[in-house]
């Protein structure tokens, strides 16, 4: 996923450079190329949104990583207290990663809903809102390898996830779910345990997005040019 990523500043800010090195260093942990936009608060070229945002202020898609506003018009000036550290950054970034690594796990369950095997009387139903859309009618030769394949994606976000969180009782519940649901729809033709495993995708889907408690973290001193 892209994260969009801007440093505010102004020339001669004590706290700039030191900002840019937690950006890099958050950015090398998290496996992402060590690229971000920088504006110069007290350009003409500065957007006039975030003229009013304290120097140095880091915006992860828009977002300032300390208060979370999007704009601040006025004019810029040192920022007194916290800085953008590397905690508050990966915090961000990890929120934007999380959510789309997450998600998707959402696609295959939805996938699951299809009646295919369980509701004849539906068909007629799926395949007229499916033609309608130019899909043609929902065939078991069409649905099985979707599904699968949606599955493989969701477990695929899951272990990014486990990987970078330690979540891996949500990786367990994903695959548990993927395995339960595919099987409930082909093979067994159960509903029961189609649906028990969907609830297993979108909840180790939800476990992923919900954030860990944190203790909170005294920031360093301001730097004497604050």
């Amino acid at each position: 996923m892209s994260v969009k990523i801007h440093l505010l500043s102004f020339e001669g800010c004590p706290n700039a450079e030191r900002a840019r090195g937690a950006l890099r260093a958050v950015l090398a942990q998290a496996g992402l190329p060590a690229r971000w936009g920088e504006a110069d608060l007290r350009s003409p070229d500065c957007p006039e949104v975030w003229r009013g945002f304290p120097s140095p202020t880091v915006l992860v898609d828009g977002a300032d990583v300390l208060t979370g506003d999007r704009e601040r018009r006025g004019t810029s000036s040192c920022r007194v207290g916290a800085v953008p550290d590397e905690a508050r950054i990966a915090a961000a970034v990890s929120r934007r990663t999380r959510s789309f690594a997450s998600l998707t796990a959402l696609p295959a369950a939805v996938a699951g809903l299809l009646p295919v095997g369980f509701c004849p009387a539906c068909y007629p139903a799926w395949a007229g809102l499916l033609s309608a859309l130019g899909l043609g009618a929902v065939s078991e030769r069409v649905l099985a390898p979707l599904t699968a394949a949606l599955l493989v994606a969701a477990v695929g976000g899951l272990a990014y996830q486990a990987r970078r969180r330690g979540r891996y009782g949500a990786l367990a519940a994903g695959i548990v779910g993927g395995a339960a649901m595919y099987a409930g729809q082909f093979l067994l033709r159960a509903w029961p345990v189609k649906g028990l495993g969907i609830a297993l995708l979108i909840g180790a889907s939800l476990w992923n997005i919900l954030p860990r408690r944190r203790r909170p973290e005294n920031c360093p001193a301001c730097a004497a040019g604050q």
